[in-house]
């Protein structure tokens, strides 16, 4: 159980897997070597989601994600090297059938509309993943079960083993072509909040000091749930936030 003893299929020498580029060539390499009518990408590492700067003054989390032990380097979601490495592939062979992530914190809005672009579905939990994270050769023993399985059917059978079987209870698929419809709900609630902070500002902080935090650490206000925001604004006696509540959620 401690070691690899699947055939070598090729041997790379050390290669940065904080380099755009490596996983491009991945990519490619796969598609030449391996073609299939449907690609899942499963990104494997540490994960932190959504942050400006790794150990900023605020003290908040790192940013990456796919981090190079021996070369400290790693991809980053806010600055574009994650969809800087998705890109080349995507234009050549089109989106992607799914994108996961068996790493924490990566269950975000902000992570599933940066890469809208480049795949149909995102799976990902929103909170710490453990060390067993998808339970492969479950959803692999499926897939050859069921040849005609679908994308989102193959994406459920990532995510609810590992909630299931592994206790990660916020594990999920995100149907990446609904992200531009979320975005706008949530721009249209920043554009009203901003236009009338003196009424709405401070009912805002509110709900959103209510919020559950999805992370429960010493991040939490960088870890909100969305969706327990969305329920504290529809609950509030402000029509205007109320109505975005729903809206959101």
């Amino acid at each position: 159980p401690n070691e690899v003893t699947s055939e070598v299929v090729e041997y790379l020498g050390e290669v940065d897997m904080g380099d755009p580029e490596s996983l491009s060539d991945f990519l490619f390499w796969a598609a030449e070597e391996y073609p299939a009518e449907h690609t899942a990408l499963i990104m494997w590492n540490h994960g932190d989601g959504w942050s400006l700067k790794p150990g900023s003054n605020t003290g908040g989390p790192s940013e990456f994600i796919s981090w190079d032990e021996g070369d400290n380097n790693w991809m980053s979601i806010v600055e574009g090297d994650l969809n800087a490495g998705l890109q080349d592939y995507v234009d050549v062979h089109g989106k992607l059938d799914i994108i996961g992530f068996d790493a924490c914190n990566m269950g975000f809005w902000e992570v599933a509309h940066s890469l809208r672009e480049y795949a149909d579905y995102m799976t990902a939990s929103q909170t710490v993943v453990y060390m067993e994270g998808y339970q492969y050769d479950y959803t692999i023993d499926t897939i050859h079960e069921n040849g005609s399985i679908s994308p989102v059917e193959v994406a459920d059978n990532l995510v609810w083993p590992a909630a299931e079987l592994n206790g990660e209870t916020a594990q999920a698929v995100t149907n990446l072509a609904m992200m531009d419809d979320l975005a706008l709900a949530i721009d249209q609630l920043a554009v009203d909040v901003l236009n009338d902070v003196d009424s709405l500002g401070e009912p805002f902080l509110a709900a959103r000091d209510d919020t559950r935090s999805a992370h429960g650490g010493s991040w939490g206000d960088y870890y909100l749930d969305l969706g327990d925001l969305a329920d504290q604004l529809a609950d509030r006696p402000e029509a205007a936030l109320a109505t975005h509540g729903e809206n959101v959620r």
